[in-house]
């Protein structure tokens, strides 16, 4: 009878561990598939992108040359390991390394798509949607937190922390889930340890940072803080439902500033998991800030 009962368990189970062992196939493949033509998209990039984007002219190349002093940037205010990170683009040219960033949003958001389950028309809707266009024309780097979620894992977090205002709530659900949550704390202690032994003094001169720059900013999609509580609510769900949509959702009501851009993360997942309503938000998006 004990056998019987395992024989069923093993059956019981197959459907789901065959699907899980699709998805992965299907995401390794999709990857490598994007790879291979990587050449492609990154010359058409470097031909039809418009024009150099500010943001990465002005920030994110030239703190890319100095790395372990980004704040001397004028309008640099980001976490100091962004510029460790884009170090390798310091050293090529202003527009190919700019061609570069963009074939990365499209490879790693693509990536998220698929990773969230979604098919062809998602990612159709995704790579057709505002703020897609907008992290593109920006040359933001709201893709790095779409690696993360990508590659969710406690390595991870220093990624989605590039840009909290995208998802950095989906932190909890990480640790909700890790079966070492001494070491998954000690282990973002131990980052946060090493960032001020290496910049020091950097949240005080991020935070002038963006007191200076602030009045720059004109394309502030938040609603704070009136959307507080929507966001701790969102969070709440998030919680309960180990939902990586609400996480994303929370992180973007709390979040004093964010720009269109940073809605691709959860716009990814939307996609994935309801196309037709992720349709409809998306037309809205384009009317709302295009038109």
């Amino acid at each position: 009878m004990e056998r019987l009962n395992d024989v069923k368990k093993y059956f019981s189970t197959f459907r789901e561990r065959m699907t899980e062992r699709s998805l992965a196939d299907s995401f390794r493949e999709f990857s490598l598939a994007l790879l291979l033509i990587s050449p492609v998209f990154i010359y058409l990039f470097y031909v039809f992108l418009p024009q150099v984007s500010n943001d990465w002219s002005r920030a994110f190349y030239v703190a890319s040359k100095t790395p372990f002093d980004p704040y001397q940037v004028p309008i640099y205010n980001y976490p100091p390991w962004l510029a460790l990170i884009f170090t390798p683009l310091g050293f090529l040219s202003l527009r190919f390394s700019q061609a570069l960033n963009a074939f990365a949003a499209f490879f790693f958001v693509s990536l998220l798509v698929v990773r969230s389950k979604g098919n062809f028309f998602s990612l159709l809707i995704t790579l057709t949607s505002f703020p897609f266009f907008a992290l593109l024309a920006n040359a933001s780097v709201d893709w790095i937190v779409a690696a993360g979620f990508v590659f969710a894992s406690i390595w991870t977090v220093p990624l989605v922390l590039v840009k909290p205002q995208a998802g950095f709530l989906v932190i909890l659900l990480w640790f909700k889930h890790s079966t070492r949550k001494k070491i998954f704390v000690l282990a973002i202690l131990l980052f946060v340890f090493a960032t001020f032994l290496i910049w020091k003094q950097w949240p005080m001169q991020m935070v002038q940072k963006i007191q200076e720059i602030s009045g720059m900013k004109n394309v502030n999609s938040s609603f704070f803080p009136w959307s507080i509580p929507f966001g701790v609510i969102l969070l709440y769900y998030a919680w309960k439902n180990d939902d990586e949509l609400a996480a994303v959702g929370a992180s973007l009501c709390v979040a004093p500033y964010f720009a269109p851009q940073s809605l691709i993360i959860g716009f990814a997942i939307l996609a994935a998991r309801y196309r037709k309503i992720a349709l409809v938000v998306s037309v809205f998006l384009w009317m709302y800030y295009y038109f």
